[in-house]
């Protein structure tokens, strides 16, 4: 146990049928870059050319599928928040 974590992605969207995100989403971002929009509820992770709505997802396999924001909410009260998540609404 090397105390990585598991996620496994149950709806993603492709940014073309997703909401526009709030947050500001540079196409210039490193692949694997995350970040998460409230007012849509998204989770947007950056593949090598575009970025992927997350809407459902489970932390390991045999958990209940939750939404992103009971994933954020979840996490927000642990001091290694900023490992999940670099906000850019900044």
């Amino acid at each position: 146990a090397d105390g990585t974590i598991q996620i496994l992605l149950h709806e993603i969207e492709h940014p073309s049928h997703a909401q526009a995100a709030s947050v500001k989403l540079e196409m210039q971002a490193k692949a694997g870059s995350i970040a998460f929009d409230k007012s849509t509820a998204r989770i947007w992770i950056k593949t090598s050319t575009d970025w992927l709505a997350v809407k459902l997802l489970q932390v390991e396999s045999g958990r209940r599928v939750i939404d992103a924001i009971s994933f954020v909410n979840g996490i927000q009260f642990t001091k290694n928040k900023d490992q999940y998540f670099k906000s850019l609404s900044d």
